[in-house]
């Protein structure tokens, strides 16, 4: 498949898009393709489910409420290999304060090299299109209620002097009723269009809303979510994560989920994935330092967190996500 088929895909598809695990489910009519991924790979082999309750610095794409559920500052990064050609970056920081969570994210989206050429159809080199958006969230609120605000810079080109930029922003809240369960919602790309040349596209404007539950110490949980594009169909996604202890410091998690609207051949919507999550100070030898509890060291990286999800795609092939998270 070339390049220029791919970009033709992603044009035509993209505003379908909901999170980073959904190619296409229908042609849609927004665009700015960065402000409609976002998340971990934690959460696309959940089925995309991105409103689990817990505080994660990767909210800020997803429900800015969430990030008042951080207990510790955190940065992230993902590296997404999706369709042929096209690769996802993204990096978010995390740092909660006694007057509320603020939290910035980055991303970028590249679809490789393809061929220009000009009027007289003379190749005149290549050009690398694709889309990127800065953001920046603020969430305040106690265990119970959270709320948050985001608002993301969007730049978007298309082919070489073919570019726009704008403004964007979200906004969420989230309710525990009880400890065990969370309910969230959100409403995302509000406001803002892109205007290449003499053409205006909308943002793709998104609520989304869902709920987790834990499932106390098994280390189960369970997660459902709705969605609706402003351009697209409703998406109903559904996912599990089992965690449990593999040796002293050491958490290892798998997971899976399910999306309705998956590109056909894609195994009916099947996501899959896992992780581990290394506590450094609990697994040391080391003798204690004045005010440490027994058997642990004071370390400046308190968690080092890997996840992987694997998305598959159908025809266009298998999405590979990587996420490192480092929690202070």
């Amino acid at each position: 498949m070339s390049n220029w088929i791919v970009f033709s895909v992603l044009l035509s598809a993209a505003p379908a898009v909901a999170s980073a695990a959904d190619v296409v489910s229908s042609a849609g009519t927004s665009a700015g393709t960065a402000v409609n991924v976002g998340g971990s790979a934690r959460s696309l082999a959940m089925g995309g489910c991105g409103e689990t309750g817990r505080g994660e610095a990767a909210a800020v794409w997803i429900n800015p409420s969430l990030l008042a559920r951080l207990a510790q500052p955190q940065l992230s990064f993902m590296h997404g290999m999706w369709v042929e050609g096209v690769s996802v970056e993204q990096c978010a920081v995390g740092q909660p304060t006694g007057y509320g969570s603020f939290a910035a994210g980055f991303t970028a989206i590249r679809i490789g090299s393809i061929d220009t050429y000009n009027s007289w159809g003379t190749p005149t080199g290549k050009y690398s299109p694709g889309d990127m958006a800065v953001s920046l969230a603020y969430a305040l609120g106690a265990r119970m209620l959270t709320f948050g605000v985001a608002g993301s810079w969007l730049k978007s080109d298309l082919a070489e002097g073919v570019g726009a930029t704008t403004m964007a922003f979200d906004a969420g809240a989230s309710v525990v009723p009880f400890p065990p369960l969370t309910v969230s919602v959100s409403a995302l790309h509000m406001g803002g269009s892109l205007k290449y040349g003499s053409r205006t596209a909308s943002l793709p404007q998104t609520v989304r809303g869902g709920a987790s539950f834990a499932f106390g110490k098994t280390g189960l949980t369970a997660a459902v979510e709705a969605i609706k594009p402003a351009d697209g169909i409703h998406e109903i996604r559904a996912g599990a994560e089992e965690e449990f202890t593999a040796g002293k410091g050491f958490m290892v998690a798998a997971r899976g989920g399910w999306r309705n609207g998956a590109p056909e051949g894609s195994m009916s919507g099947l996501t899959l994935g896992g992780g581990i999550r290394w506590y450094p100070g609990k697994d040391s030898d080391e003798s204690n330092q004045p005010g440490e509890a027994d058997g642990e060291v004071s370390y400046l990286i308190g968690a080092i967190a890997l996840d992987y999800a694997w998305t598959p795609l159908g025809e266009l092939g298998n999405a590979h996500w990587f996420s490192i998270a480092l929690i202070f």
